[in-house]
């Protein structure tokens, strides 16, 4: 099983290219506001059960498809210390199971995402939609910082399709799309 984790700010491009990449090479797209969504029917963002549920059902999907072996690309939109066990459990998770998890950082401008923040495609999963969402958000985390537990392919996609973007991808981590581990 392959995990491609795909991360970084909100409106970077994620779940879009994370499509793109599925198109590409067949493998399920489980993206961060799937469980967001789903726990979030009933507790709302601040109560202190909604966190625990999420990330618990991110764990499992993981864990499950990881044992079942289908390949996922999981968008994630949290970085730094405070999300370092969650990321931890992921990797070990998928590596039980003989698994390898491949990290993605995409970025682009400030701008850019100014930009893309607005797009309609962003209302269907309650994500960010405005300037000042965006810009609250990228003063509250800092967005620069890798995750630890191995080496990230960064893709500053401020100038690239969602397609181009996704090829990058697969030329660095799968490169013939079959039978390739990342």
């Amino acid at each position: 099983m392959n995990l491609i984790f795909i991360y970084g700010v909100p409106a970077a491009g994620k779940l879009t290219v994370a499509n793109e990449l599925a198109a590409l090479t067949g493998y399920k797209v489980f993206h961060n506001h799937a469980a967001t969504d789903f726990v979030m029917s009933l507790f709302p963002w601040d109560h202190p059960e909604r966190r625990r549920l999420t990330t618990k059902f991110r764990l499992e999907m993981i864990e499950a498809a990881a044992k079942e072996g289908i390949n996922v690309i999981f968008t994630y939109g949290a970085v730094g210390a405070q999300f370092n066990e969650f990321v931890s459990k992921v990797v070990e998770a998928v590596e039980n199971y003989k698994g390898t998890v491949c990290f993605v950082k995409l970025m682009c401008s400030k701008e850019e995402l100014l930009k893309r923040v607005t797009a309609n495609s962003r209302k269907q999963h309650n994500k960010i939609i405005t300037a000042k969402e965006i810009e609250d958000k990228l003063q509250e985390i800092d967005y620069s910082q890798e995750f630890p537990q191995k080496p990230s392919l960064v893709i500053d996609n401020t100038q690239l399709s969602p397609q181009e973007t996704a090829k990058r991808i697969v030329t660095h981590y799968l490169g013939n799309y079959t039978n390739s581990r990342c």
